[in-house]
């Protein structure tokens, strides 16, 4: 049994890595066990991980109790006999109340490699003991998100309910990636990650070793430690050795791979995923494999699904490489001279004044954690005629203003360049006379062209408009968006509307609806350096902080809500150097105006 401290350990490691997938909260595991001290240990670890727990000690008890009480997942634990688990599930399988329940099966390793059988065949999912506690929750939570994946997909029979579950589960990815600086936490969420997209029970991560000879598994669910801890394959070799030299998926099992045989993987639900991103020279760099292998429903993998898989192990090699790459740092300090005439060059092309807007007050502010930064602001005014078109550039009598974040992947020379980029284009839209929502599109095409693979920008478009107080506001990746609404004194926090720029194309923007800014209203984008800051013990600034300053300095300008920002991030962190940009754009309605009071 292990320790407090290692069970407090991987129950604090559980919360942590399922914060962006709430499972837990609100879900009853039903956990069958004859062995009462299993059954308290199992409590223990599941009420740590927030489920609720019911019990029985009989597997014959469990049709009646689940068919009269909500249950979102059954644990048949190993002190039952199979006989009787195999009866039990073949009765909850067959209620209609039931049978659509995930049973997980434990049994000893004398049974499940014997006979595994008649148990497969009857239950959702099962593991041999002993097995380590965090993979039993997760195989909880992989059951539970395929129970609720699979009622989606019964109420929305079609191809694109799967694959905007698929685009979900990438995006959750490619925000929660910047927040990541250590390498063991990325492996995790890229397995876990890819175990969720693809609905699979196994999933591994290899990487190559320093001599470019042999692939190992450093992350893995669903396979055996022992076997996975000493796989060992030469590169060029078996499946995963000839997907990562040829760069290419592979499906096709070999008869040499013995790790693929020993752990009887389906060649028709398995797939081996080279991790390749795109340097900024354009060289392709391989990183490692993922492997996916026994899918739920044994489904087999349609050419779609391997791009979403591809896809991510793109985002993922980038993201591997970007915390490789802070180890050799140290060597750009002999660009020193270059960085800091870049460092001006990007400063020119921020705002040297805001524009005036009539009843309005903006503030904008960005403080890179480089010398140059993945971050950039815009506000640019302009008068519009009386069909709302654009008329001309003006700081001091402008009606309107469009508004600019935008945060690319990592920050450096890099990422300046690309939000810089992002900043040109949109200066020439506006004088285009194009609406946000196709200059999102537009600025997404070009970004898919010119980015290598692995990055992306996430980007917030606003469209103010002083004659009717309405703000028209597209967000690609940048969330949230805080709105303060004086009149009720509380907060909109509002999502996403779509990707980041610069992953895929065609772009998908669902409909967008103005906000409509009353006196008094504030809105505040704010970008991830600032919200995910840390403080010593690891713990993010966070939203509920940033609405807690922005409420009680509300009555303030924007400019001292934005001091008041940067002071409380700034207590908060300590001294410590700052490890992302900090941008961030506050809009507030000026409690009367002259519009107001007409």
């Amino acid at each position: 049994m292990p320790d407090l401290a290692r069970r407090e350990s991987i129950g604090t490691w559980l919360r942590a890595a399922s914060d962006p997938w709430p499972v837990a909260r609100d879900m009853t595991v039903l956990l069958v066990s004859r062995d009462p001290t299993a059954r308290n240990l199992h409590r223990s670890i599941l009420e740590d991980a927030g489920y609720a727990v019911a019990e029985l000690d009989d597997g014959q008890e469990a049709l009646a109790f689940a068919e009269r009480t909500p249950v979102d997942v059954i644990v048949l634990d190993a002190s039952c006999a199979q006989d009787e688990m195999v009866a039990a599930a073949h009765a909850l399988n067959g209620s209609r109340v039931t049978h659509d329940i995930p049973l997980l099966a434990m049994v000893g390793p004398d049974e499940g490699i014997e006979t595994p059988g008649r148990l497969e065949s009857a239950v959702d999912d099962f593991l041999i003991t002993p097995v380590r506690q965090w993979e039993v929750l997760v195989r909880i939570r992989s059951l539970i998100q395929l129970r609720h994946h699979r009622q989606e997909l019964l109420n929305h029979r079609s191809l694109h309910g799967e694959q905007t579950r698929m685009w979900e589960v990438l995006l959750e990815f490619t925000r929660a990636v910047p927040a990541m600086k250590d390498l063991d936490v990325l492996l995790e969420r890229i397995v876990h990650t890819a175990t969720i997209m693809t609905s699979s029970r196994r999933v591994s991560l290899m990487l190559p070793d320093d001599k470019q000879e042999n692939l190992t598994i450093v992350k893995s669910i669903g396979l055996d430690s022992e076997h996975a801890s000493g796989a060992k394959v030469p590169i060029g070799d078996a499946i995963a050795g000839r997907a990562y030299r040829s760069g290419k998926a592979v499906t096709t099992l070999d008869d040499n791979d013995e790790l693929a045989q020993r752990e009887g993987f389906d060649f028709q639900t398995f797939v081996s995923m080279p991790m390749i991103y795109t340097t900024m020279s354009m060289v392709h760099q391989r990183v490692g494999v993922i492997n996916v292998a026994d899918r739920y429903g044994d489904r087999p993998f349609e050419e779609w699904e391997l791009e979403f898989v591809d896809l991510l192990g793109s985002i993922a090699a980038s993201a591997i490489d970007e915390i490789h790459s802070r180890e050799t740092r140290e060597s750009l300090l002999k660009m020193e001279s270059d960085l800091q005439l870049a460092k001006k060059i990007q400063r020119a092309t921020f705002p040297q004044r805001l524009p005036a807007l009539h009843g309005f007050e903006i503030d904008a502010w960005s403080e890179p954690a480089d010398q140059t930064a993945g971050d950039t602001y815009d506000v640019i005014g302009y008068r519009s005629d009386e069909h709302g078109n654009f008329d001309q550039f003006c700081d001091d009598d402008a009606n309107r203003v469009i508004l600019l974040l935008a945060d690319a992947t990592g920050h450096g020379i890099g990422p300046a360049l690309s939000v810089t980029q992002v900043r040109s284009m949109l200066r020439m839209a506006v004088r285009m006379q194009t609406d946000l929502v196709r200059i999102a599109c537009h600025m997404n095409e070009q970004l898919c062209l010119d980015l290598p693979g692995g990055r992306f920008v996430t980007t917030w478009l606003g469209d103010l408009d002083a004659t009717d107080g309405t703000l028209i506001s597209v967000s690609a990746g940048q969330a949230p968006i805080l709105h303060y609404r004086a009149d009720r004194d509380e907060f909109v926090v509002m999502a996403a509307d779509t990707m980041p720029l610069g992953i895929v194309t065609p772009l998908v923007i669902r409909p967008i609806e103005p906000i409509r800014m009353a006196p008094g209203d504030i809105v505040a984008v704010i970008s991830d350096g600032l919200l995910e800051a840390t403080n010593p013990d690891g713990q993010h600034f966070g939203d509920q902080r940033a609405l807690d300053v922005i409420a009680a300095n509300q009555h303030l300008n924007p400019t001292r809500i934005r001091t008041a920002l940067r002071r409380a991030v700034g207590e908060f962190t300590g001294p410590a150097p700052l490890t992302d940009d900090r941008t961030a754009i506050i809009i507030k309605r000026t409690p009367f105006s002259h519009s107001d009071a007409a």
